[in-house]
């Protein structure tokens, strides 16, 4: 064989190796690309699962706000659905200056308040001890009605697995709020928030004394092994002090808050004695916990 022979079958052995290569490269190339673009198909089916869940617990929570509103029937009570705030207006629900004592005007209302919720916050948590006429389908018809940007959500079955729930109903706040008005010799403003405390006590004692249900509310079944871990119980009170003072409910925007002024003093002042009885008020909020396990949501 010629010199030139053996350089040509040289070339063409390294051309076949050059190939081998760049075709494995390719493959590879390939491999990797239908990883990623599984991978991403996963994270935007995960994301589109945790938007679903999120969106049916505050549909879910809606709901309910809107049955209490219809259960209550008095338009003194605003409900706020973003946020899950039913609040009490002065003309409901107002405390002396200094004083923790329920009025005896409002009293009926909070009857009213207790059994409405009784009646609607197990039907997204648990009743340790069910009641025969505690009736949960309006709940179940109106959710499988909703639609959110034009798809419907499904059936509360699908969140509302006894077994595993993927929304509930975590907690039920009832706040107390103070005016900023000062005890004398309190320059820290501790018994504002020791008033705060006793006013939403009061309340909750007093609702739950008309409904015991109240305090037989669970998070999830403190019964079933899968969920008893995680039960709490679902009513509690809290303390905002003068915090979050209140908006008037005709009025856009929100008042000042003095705590933020230079002159705290002078600014709790200029707020007015109609903005401090509006402020010496009790909100309910309720809170709602989800989770975005796969089972259920597809």
């Amino acid at each position: 064989m010629s010199q030139w022979d053996d350089n040509a079958g040289e070339e063409e052995s390294s051309f076949i190796s050059m190939a081998d290569m760049m075709v494995g490269l390719l493959l590879i190339f390939i491999i990797l690309l239908t990883y990623y673009v599984l991978q991403s198909r996963e994270a935007v089916a995960a994301a589109e699962r945790v938007k679903r869940v999120e969106e049916a617990a505050s549909e879910a929570r809606g709901l309910v706000l809107n049955r209490i509103r219809e259960r209550v029937d008095d338009d003194r009570i605003k409900f706020d659905p973003a946020t899950g705030t039913i609040r009490f207006s002065q003309d409901v629900l107002t405390f002396a200056s200094g004083d923790d004592s329920i009025p005896a005007t409002a009293e009926p209302l909070l009857v009213a308040m207790a059994d409405a919720l009784a009646e609607t916050i197990p039907c997204l948590a648990f009743l340790s001890a069910p009641r025969e006429a505690l009736d949960c389908s309006w709940i179940e018809r109106e959710f499988s009605e909703l639609t959110v940007n034009g798809r419907r959500l499904g059936t509360l079955e699908q969140f509302r697995n006894l077994a595993a729930p993927l929304i509930w109903v975590d907690g039920v706040y009832i706040e107390g709020h103070t005016d900023c008005t000062p005890f004398p010799g309190d320059p820290d403003g501790f018994r504002n928030w020791v008033l705060g405390a006793q006013r939403a006590t009061r309340t909750y004692l007093y609702m739950n004394g008309h409904n015991p249900d109240l305090s037989r509310i669970f998070s999830k079944s403190p019964f079933n092994p899968d969920t008893d871990q995680a039960a709490q119980r679902v009513f509690g009170v809290a303390s905002y002090a003068d915090r979050r003072p209140a908006r008037d409910f005709d009025a856009d925007g929100y008042p000042s808050d003095p705590r933020l002024a230079d002159d705290f003093r002078s600014a709790c002042g200029a707020l007015g004695a109609e903005q401090n009885e509006r402020n010496r008020r009790i909100d309910i909020r309720i809170s709602m916990g989800w989770t975005a396990a796969a089972e259920g949501t597809q």
